[in-house]
């Protein structure tokens, strides 16, 4: 039972099948497994989680890792890397390939369950952190993917996770991964709109010696931070140093997100043609890799500089690739944004008919991820461009459903504004009656 109630202190939570895995039975837990489970259950400072199975109170589990790892550090690695396998296999992953090993695991255990959707980035998140201890290298590359792919997608409470347990793990770190963490955290910090935190970070970075890589890509955020604050000059400049470095390490693939940033900076300064310059060479390195995401990013914004020079048919064609591709990816919510950029082109073409389709696939695709807010824009587009083509029977309802999501998530700001525009609305319609 000693033993049974230290190593179960490695995982974040327990039941018989890791158990079972960390005494070395595989995934099918023996009747002693089972009978430690139950004993362990009985334990003052153990508690039930979330339906997993068991853990530690918070307090109690630290205080047995860090005795453990000043005791036995190599065992506490081994019984780490333990872990990590578990979910490694739990995943569905190894270095066979997955059909293979599914199969083989079949063969031993039987229909095998792989993880979706929450539990899948659960269990990822779980190896990372086992990986962490058993192999800090190995682990914290794993951790640098998974805190890119969250970043990406603006998963921000999942950012501030991974920090915190590649944190824990910070002084087993190499000096560059050290860097590399003091980066990330300024990146959460840039995310979160904590712009004078994330500028004290990452100008700190620039007083270190770091690897090229890293400073290439410290670089383009500075260039972010200060187009944030205006400073287009500085931001220029940090943009065209993350180009050189990135551009002297050979990284071309890291260069296309600069040249799309320095394509923006451009586009804002009202400098159109520098913009399409800066965004085409961007667009040549994503087609290269096969990056259809960077793609659809980049054809739309290629279609806001055709839209700001007029020239519309361009612009329509830029939307239109950027989403198909938004769709071929299944990128709904940045779908989106190109729908409605779509309808501000028809609309600037007097192409009423299109641009309401545009408006009303928005509409549709926010009502499925079920995005209240952007339904209530979506319906005031809507009685907008139905308004100004005098069809104020159908203006006048859409402008009312506005309104009323908008006071029901509370929005007040808007939902004044909406009620000038259904205020106004009505008015029109009765004094079009009263013309009749």
């Amino acid at each position: 039972m000693a033993e049974a109630i230290r190593f179960c202190a490695i995982p974040h939570w327990f039941n018989e099948e890791i158990i079972a895995w960390l005494r070395g039975e595989g995934l099918k837990p023996s009747r002693r497994s089972r009978e430690i489970l139950a004993a362990l259950t009985e334990l003052p400072f153990v508690g039930p989680y979330r339906e997993r199975g068991w853990a530690y109170h918070e307090n109690v589990r630290d205080l047995l890792l860090r005795r453990w790892r000043q005791e036995d550090g190599k065992e506490f690695k081994k019984l780490s890397g333990w872990a990590a396998g578990y979910f490694v296999h739990k995943l569905g992953e190894k270095e066979a390939p997955l059909g293979r090993l599914r199969a083989a695991v079949r063969r031993v255990w039987g229909k095998v369950e792989m993880p979706t959707g929450y539990l899948r980035e659960e269990y990822q998140r779980e190896r990372m952190y086992h990986l962490l201890a058993a192999d800090p290298g190995q682990g914290f590359k794993l951790f640098r993917r998974m805190f890119r792919r969250a970043h990406k997608f603006y998963h921000l409470n999942t950012c501030a996770l991974l920090l915190q347990w590649a944190g824990e793990q910070r002084a087993y770190l190499s000096a560059d991964d050290r860097l590399w963490l003091r980066f990330h955290q300024g990146q959460l910090a840039q995310a979160s709109a904590q712009c004078p935190e994330a500028l004290m970070k990452f100008e700190g970075l620039r007083k270190e010696e770091m690897l090229l890589s890293l400073e290439g890509t410290l670089a383009n955020d500075l260039g972010l931070l200060y187009q944030a604050k205006g400073e287009w000059e500085r931001a220029i400049a940090c943009y065209e140093r993350s180009l050189a470095l990135k551009e002297k390490v050979g990284d071309e693939y890291g260069m296309a997100p600069t040249f799309h940033d320095l394509g923006l900076m451009y586009q804002y300064k009202g400098d159109l043609d520098k913009a399409i310059e800066y965004h085409e060479r961007s667009l040549a390195i994503v087609e290269k890799i096969g990056d259809e995401v960077g793609m659809s990013c980049i054809f739309n914004s290629l279609g806001d500089v055709y839209q700001a020079k007029e020239e519309w048919e361009r612009s329509v064609a830029c939307y239109e690739r950027s989403l198909a591709l938004k769709e071929k990816v299944g990128d709904e919510h940045e779908m989106v944004g190109t729908l409605n950029n779509l309808a501000d082109v028809y609309q600037a073409k007097g192409e009423w008919e299109r641009a309401i389709a545009c408006y009303e696939r928005s509409l549709t695709i926010r009502e499925k991820v079920g995005d209240e807010h952007g339904m209530a824009f979506s319906y005031n587009n809507i009685a907008d461009l139905h308004q100004d083509q005098g069809r104020l029977q159908e203006a006048v309802p859409l402008f009312q459903k506005s309104v009323e999501i908008l006071e029901q998530i509370g929005d007040q700001y808007h939902a004044k504004i909406g009620r000038k525009n259904l205020a106004k609305a009505k008015q029109e319609l009765e004094a079009k009656k009263g013309q009749i």
